[in-house]
C-alpha cells in the first residue's frame, strides 16, 4: 500500500472511531450495523460511491489487521450504494463529432468536418495544421494511414484510420471528400477559404484550435 492509499485510509479511520466516540460505540470490531449507519450519514453529507468503498476498505483493513473477520454484509452494500454517483466527463470526441454532423458538403463546410473528425480522432491542433496531403496513405480496404510529427520530436507519429462505410462521421470518407472539394493533391491539406470560395494559404496551428473551439461552443 503506497503512502498516499495509507493517509487516505488512516483518515477514514479516524472518522468513524470519531463518529463511534459520540455515539458511545466501540470501534472494534467493527460492528456491520454501525458501519452501515455511518457510511449511510456520509452518503447523505454528498459524499460519492466511489469515496464510501474507501471507507469501507478502509474499516475491512483495520478490522483485519486486529485479527477480525470482515465479511459481505448487505447492509453496507446497500448504504454505499446511496452515495452520490459521480457524473462522467463528457467526452471532447463527441462534441466534435456532433459539432460536424451540422456542417454541409459546401466547400468550407467539406474542409470543417474533415477538421472536426480528424480531431475526434485525437489529433491535435498543431498535428492538423502541420498535415499535407503528402501525409495521407491510403490502404487496402479503403482505410487511411496518416503520419504526423509527433510532439517535442522529430519522430514521424503514424496513424491508421479506419473506414466506417455509410457513417456520417467517418473521417476518412470526410477527408476524401475536402480533398476532393478543394482539390487538394498536394502541399497543405488544410488552408483558408475566402468568401468567394478561393483557397489561401495553410491554416495555422491557432486557426485551427479556435475552429475546434468555436465548433465544440456551437455543439453544446
Amino acid at each position: 500500500m503506497n503512502a498516499a492509499t495509507r493517509a487516505t485510509y488512516t483518515t477514514s479511520w479516524s472518522a468513524f472511531v470519531a463518529w463511534c466516540a459520540a455515539r458511545d460505540l466501540a470501534p472494534l470490531p467493527v460492528d456491520p450495523a454501525a458501519a452501515a449507519a455511518w457510511l449511510q450519514a456520509r452518503a447523505r453529507g454528498g459524499r460519492s460511491q466511489a469515496s464510501l468503498r474507501v471507507d469501507c476498505a478502509a474499516l475491512a483493513g483495520q478490522q483485519r489487521a486486529a485479527g477480525f473477520l470482515w465479511a459481505r454484509d448487505e447492509r453496507i452494500v446497500r448504504a454505499i450504494a446511496r452515495g452520490r454517483v459521480k457524473a462522467r466527463p463528457p467526452d471532447p470526441a463527441a462534441a466534435l463529432r456532433r459539432a460536424a454532423a451540422g456542417y454541409d458538403h459546401s466547400l468550407r463546410g467539406s474542409r470543417d468536418r474533415a477538421l472536426l473528425l480528424l480531431a475526434a480522432e485525437r489529433f491535435t491542433g498543431a498535428a492538423l495544421a502541420a498535415l499535407d496531403v503528402e501525409h495521407l496513405e491510403p490502404l487496402a480496404g479503403g482505410d487511411l494511414r496518416v503520419t504526423t510529427s509527433a510532439p517535442f520530436t522529430t519522430m514521424p507519429a503514424v496513424r491508421e484510420l479506419a473506414r466506417r462505410p455509410g457513417e456520417s462521421a467517418c473521417a476518412v470518407e470526410a477527408v476524401e471528400l475536402w480533398r476532393r472539394r478543394g482539390q487538394r493533391r498536394f502541399g497543405a491539406l488544410f488552408t483558408s477559404i475566402s468568401r468567394a470560395d478561393r483557397l489561401g494559404d495553410r491554416l495555422s496551428a491557432d486557426m485551427v484550435r479556435r475552429l475546434l473551439r468555436r465548433a465544440k461552443a456551437g455543439a453544446g
